[in-house]
C-alpha cells in the first residue's frame, strides 16, 4: 500500500497501556492484540514474522519499563 510505496520495509508497532489495571501486563491480552493486528499488517504488504516488531509500552500511569525502581513484568516480547 502507500507505506510500501514510500520505501518502508520494516515496521515497529507499540502496544500501549499494558500497565492499565484492566490489562495488568496480561500475556493473553498481548496475544489477542497481536492476532487482531496481523491481518492489517499482512494487508499492508508486510510479513508479520520478518517485517514487523511489536513491543509493549508503559504509558497509562507514566511508569518506566526499565531503569531504577522499575517493576518486573511479563516478558511479552
Amino acid at each position: 500500500m502507500l507505506i510500501k510505496t514510500a520505501g518502508v520495509s520494516k515496521v515497529v508497532i507499540a502496544i500501549n497501556k499494558m500497565d492499565d489495571p484492566t490489562v495488568n501486563w496480561d500475556q493473553a491480552r498481548y496475544e489477542e492484540i497481536k492476532a487482531k493486528l496481523t491481518p492489517f499488517i499482512k494487508g499492508a504488504g508486510f510479513n508479520p514474522k520478518t517485517d514487523t516488531h511489536l513491543f509493549t509500552c508503559v504509558c497509562f500511569h507514566g511508569g518506566e519499563p526499565q531503569g531504577p525502581g522499575a517493576e518486573v513484568h511479563l516478558p511479552l516480547v
